[in-house]
């Protein structure tokens, strides 16, 4: 949440055309990361989610340093070719000014993929408090000093603003990096000898590549649209300025802006995994917990969707007063197309963490690379074809989030018995339809101040939205604490 928030003040001070050098760099950097740090945290917690099902605590030590050794040899070759290919990459994008963003964030590599196996570790404990510490001050750290940087380094030209944004990143992994060994030191079960064997790397890396995989497809998919989008923009007639710009506005404005609730569902996937894979070894039966989650995650995710199209107009004039008075069209009709991302998203990250508690690795994998490839060929079609402009990134994204979570939804109704009331599924679409008018009637008709108009929209929706809930009594107050409480084994939510 800190990071996406922290892309709004980012955006302003970059301006259109910064914000969007940033969004070149940022995917493919992305891609790096997350094809080590992507696979490590999740094939880390599982495996010491099955030690403790054991009890086989003497040997998280020797995985732990084997992981890490693999993560320090693989994330020292991706900063090598980040830095060597730094000028050939940004000039293949189309706009050769981007490469300095490069050389300043590579080595923020190498910490990252250190930082992946502690968290991999404590999330498998099911001690989620330091992993969420350390996501603050990593988050605060890159808010603080990304911020300080661009605005320093501003002075001299926008892509040193950009380069100033990337050393904060740098800056927060460093910090992460030392305060996750410090705790990690402290808190691990046995500290005997461990060794570091070859055949254990090669058995580590067999077993997290697959993981590894599905967490590329959607940063690939980025990364892809870093090289292809300005191009196809400036080939239907767009000059570099105004391309960079839109792709700045989807990308590094509207895209993080959805992402809000997105990684907040995203924690509770985070959270929930050791739970099915710890349920899985023991043998106990998980349909309830994925019912229970499914449903609180629907609950929550539909009026998401509708709120932020309601909104969007509020958002682009409060949050990103940087965008052209050309562009902003643009950016609320592109807001509102990715809405519904939401849903789609949400819904899909509780799928795959089913799929991969059950071991079931190339089923996400299969559903994200379909959704890629159709985003991929449908925007192409549309911009070249249909003359959308940015609008046609906004269509094929939205297809392709609401193809890989119907495909992942058929995968995992094949493993587990998956039951919701009709009636717990229609009346948040319901009551998210009702709040919608609601909030389009004041935004239209009520003439007060825009602070305290969008202000109003959001305490009359969530009144009508959670009214409407209760009164049709798909959910209770004893139901939002029973979904709260730490107990894991979570049943008491009538899903049936």
């Amino acid at each position: 949440m800190l990071g996406a928030l922290y892309r709004i003040p980012l955006s302003n001070i970059l301006g259109t055309q910064g914000i969007g050098l940033y969004q070149m760099v940022f995917p493919v950097y992305s891609l790096f990361l997350v094809a080590i740090t992507g696979g490590m945290p999740t094939y880390v917690a599982q495996r010491v989610s099955s030690y403790r099902a054991h009890n086989d605590y003497d040997k998280v030590n020797t995985l732990i340093k084997n992981c890490i050794f693999l993560a320090i040899l693989i994330a020292t070759v991706f900063c090598l070719v980040l830095i060597c290919f730094a000028r050939p990459l940004a000039t293949i994008q189309g706009n050769s000014s981007a490469y300095l963003g490069y050389i300043t964030v590579a080595i923020s590599i190498l910490f990252s993929s250190v930082t992946s196996v502690y968290k991999g570790y404590f999330q498998g404990m099911e001690t989620m408090l330091y992993n969420a510490s350390a996501t603050i001050l990593e988050q605060l750290s890159k808010l603080l000093f990304g911020l300080l940087g661009a605005i320093l380094l501003s002075k001299f030209g926008v892509i040193y603003a950009v380069s100033g944004a990337f050393l904060g990143i740098l800056v927060s992994e460093i910090a992460t990096f030392l305060y996750m060994s410090i705790v990690y030191k402290k808190n691990i079960k046995l500290k005997g000898k461990s060794y570091i064997k070859v055949l254990d790397l090669k058995q580590i890396f067999r077993k997290f590549f697959p993981l590894s995989l599905s967490s590329l497809v959607l940063p690939l998919s980025s990364c892809v649209d870093s090289f292809i989008v300005i191009n196809l923009l400036m080939l239907k007639g767009s000059d570099v300025f105004s391309a960079t710009s839109l792709f700045g506005i989807a990308t590094g404005m509207v895209s993080p802006f959805v992402n809000f609730p997105i990684l907040l569902f995203g924690t509770i996937c985070t959270a929930i995994l050791p739970t099915f894979v710890y349920m899985f070894e023991k043998g106990e039966d998980i349909a309830p917990v994925t019912n229970n989650t499914l449903f609180f995650v629907w609950l929550l995710c539909v009026p998401c969707a509708f709120g932020f199209v309601a909104i969007s107009p509020n958002i682009i004039t409060l949050f990103f007063p940087a965008i052209e008075i050309e562009f902003r069209q643009l950016a609320v009709l592109y807001l509102q197309i990715s809405a519904f991302n939401i849903i789609y998203l949400s819904v899909a990250q509780i799928l795959y963490s089913i799929l991969n508690s059950l071991g079931k690795f190339y089923m996400p994998l299969i559903a994200q690379t379909a959704g890629v490839v159709l985003k991929i060929t449908i925007f192409i079609v549309l911009v070249l074809f249909a003359n959308l402009s940015i609008i046609s990134l906004a269509i094929a994204t939205a297809i392709c989030d609401a193809s890989s979570c119907i495909i992942s939804l058929i995968f995992v109704k094949k493993k587990i018995q998956i039951k919701l009331k009709f009636k717990n599924i229609f009346v948040p679409i319901f009551s998210s339809i009702l709040m919608f008018i609601c909030s389009f009637l004041i935004n239209k008709y009520f003439l007060i101040n825009r602070y305290l108009k969008l202000a109003t929209i959001v305490i009359v929706a969530l009144v009508v939205y959670f009214s409407i809930c209760f009164i049709f009594k798909i959910i209770s107050i004893n139901d939002i604490k029973t979904m709260f409480n730490k107990n894991k084994k979570v049943n008491k939510i009538k899903y049936e």
